[in-house]
């Protein structure tokens, strides 16, 4: 599709832009001009493809001015512009981008048209709004505290309904080792779901404790900022970012590996991590053994830590042994499956020059003195604890996950969603959300047919 040149734009911006994405978000950025609707999963390079879109709507002549970009919140809103300026060299908003919220585009719209807009700076407006229609339901004279008093109210408030639906999700704690409390005052700690970026770290070297898909992120981040890191590796698995002409995820789609019901997984499905891969900057794989060779230092498991050392396992070959034989053994099921249906994919030209020892050569390393490495700051990447404790019922087994059948708990009423492995692989994404609702909303119908039929209050 041909692309005119953009007026003031760096050179070859646009080439650089589209270079760096795979050929399915290629084709995103390049669409003609007009509505379209692309649906993208978590981690697929949707802000990538969208500053890439913006630099062919430059280079087809529309004005920056006249661009805007809408997120749904501030962090994706604040991302997007740094990219924006960052890659196109252009000034968000005045006479370049606009990147807003659907919050503020809303009141803008509003302002724009001569409609007074108050932001509420606190609860008690909406108090006094919710006491008004609670009023006009029940009748004026009804005993109701006054407003200012329904904040407390509110907060100790028991309500009561029939059906009680948990979407509190899976992860509702960080989980950090207790373990923290043995190293020095002086060094830096923050859980990974609190880290935004390194320059929010204080300057010296970095340990990054665990290798799940946000800790080997995380890692790659910190050292392609110029920081120095140290990486205590877990047997967490990685696999290609795209296999075949593919996203991998698409693969595991159409192979049906999203939709295995829990009694054919694996036992020690529930523990295993997420795989090493990116979204960043168009989606690329991650590789521990890459790391290394731009200068991570990779440990093995972290036992414990006195006197300002930690201590170390002597498992990091076999930990990076496990991760290669775990994208192995997707590529190989990717294959057998393009085989079976006799699928026209190219093969996979990746190189994989890594000797079997690369990361961890020599005799391992059992033992680390922080302020001898200079290590400032630790990042616990060490995921996050159930929490149901807030249930008054016992509804949790062994391994702290509540006890259902696809949502439906064993006391009536009472529904999970959104749980890591409700029911299939895909029941904790947006893909499968839906889905899963279906089963526990067919049981709170037959439960209210029944309270209907049998007379219950």
């Amino acid at each position: 599709m041909p692309v005119g040149p953009s007026v003031g734009a760096p050179p070859g911006f646009l080439a650089d832009l589209l270079d760096s994405l795979d050929d399915e978000q290629r084709a995103a950025a390049l669409l003609p001009d007009g509505p379209a609707q692309i649906i993208a999963p978590a981690g697929s390079g949707k802000t990538a493809t969208l500053v890439a879109r913006i630099g062919v709507m430059l280079a087809r002549g529309v004005p920056a001015a006249r661009i805007l970009v809408v997120t749904f919140n501030r962090d994706a809103a604040a991302e997007l512009s740094r990219r924006i300026e960052s890659r196109l060299e252009l000034r968000v908003g005045a006479t370049g981008p606009e990147v807003r919220t659907l919050h503020a585009l809303g009141r803008q719209v509003l302002l724009d048209a001569g409609v007074q807009v108050r932001l509420v700076a606190d609860r008690l407006p909406l108090l006094r709004h919710a006491r008004r229609s609670v009023l006009a339901r029940l009748g004026a004279d009804a005993s109701l505290p006054p407003a200012e008093e329904l904040d407390g109210v509110v907060s100790t408030a028991i309500l009561e309904a029939r059906n009680v639906v948990v979407a509190a999700g899976q992860y509702q704690k960080p989980k950090v080792p207790g373990l923290g409390s043995e190293l020095p005052e002086h060094v830096f700690q923050i859980h990974s779901s609190e880290y935004r970026n390194p320059r929010e770290l204080p300057p010296g070297a970095v340990l990054v404790v665990g290798t799940g898909q946000s800790g080997a992120q995380i890692a790659e981040e910190i050292y392609q900022s110029g920081r120095r890191v140290f990486l205590v590796v877990s047997r967490c698995g990685r696999g290609p970012r795209r296999y075949r002409g593919k996203d991998t995820s698409r693969w595991m789609f159409e192979m049906g590996m999203f939709d295995q019901t829990v009694d054919k997984l694996p036992p020690d499905a529930k523990s295993r991590c997420n795989m090493h891969v990116s979204g960043r900057d168009g989606g690329h794989d991650l590789n521990l053994r890459a790391f290394a060779r731009d200068g991570v230092v990779l440990l093995g498991r972290l036992e414990g830590a006195a006197d300002g050392r930690i201590f170390l396992a002597a498992d990091l070959r076999e930990n990076l042994a496990n991760a290669d034989q775990s994208a192995a053994k997707l590529k190989k099921s990717i294959d057998e499956f393009i085989r079976k249906m006799a699928i026209d994919a190219p093969e996979d030209d990746a190189a994989n020059d890594f000797g079997p020892n690369e990361g961890a050569e020599g005799e391992p390393l059992l033992e680390l003195d922080l302020a001898t490495k200079d290590i400032a700051s630790v990042v616990w990447a060490t995921g996050y604890r159930r929490e149901f404790g807030w249930i008054h019922l016992p509804i949790t087994g062994e391994d702290g996950d509540p006890i259902h059948r696809r949502g439906v708990s064993p006391f009536p009423g009472l529904f999970f969603l959104g749980l890591r492995l409700l029911h299939k692989p895909k029941s904790e994404l947006l893909l499968g959300v839906g889905e899963d609702a279906m089963f526990p909303t067919s049981q709170i119908r037959s439960r209210d047919r029944r309270r209907t039929t049998d007379g219950e209050p």
